[in-house]
């Protein structure tokens, strides 16, 4: 078999491949990590907790998110929030 990094993920948006979207959303996670987020949260997911306490760059990244995915910084929070509770059983 051969690797085929543009192998076509149907349950992701329209022209998103599978190895594309995991590598996105795991560096998008790395660089989440580099600025002071929580091992399971996007920078998505920190720009939320950062609007609901009222930071202006949380606000102003969720604002522009919103407008292109509706309530996309609630979605990443509540998606980090089940992999956190997820990862509460592992002992390693």
């Amino acid at each position: 078999m051969t690797w085929n990094f543009f192998d076509i993920d149907p349950v992701a948006p329209e022209g998103v491949t599978t190895r594309l979207a995991r590598f996105l959303y795991n560096l998008d996670r790395a660089a989440g990590s580099l600025l002071g987020a929580g091992p399971q949260e996007t920078i998505s997911s920190a720009a939320g907790r950062a609007c609901a306490r009222g930071a202006w760059w949380g606000k102003a990244l969720c604002w522009g998110l919103d407008k292109i995915d509706k309530d996309h910084c609630r979605k990443a929070v509540d998606h980090a929030e089940r992999l956190r509770l997820a990862d509460d059983g592992f002992t390693g």
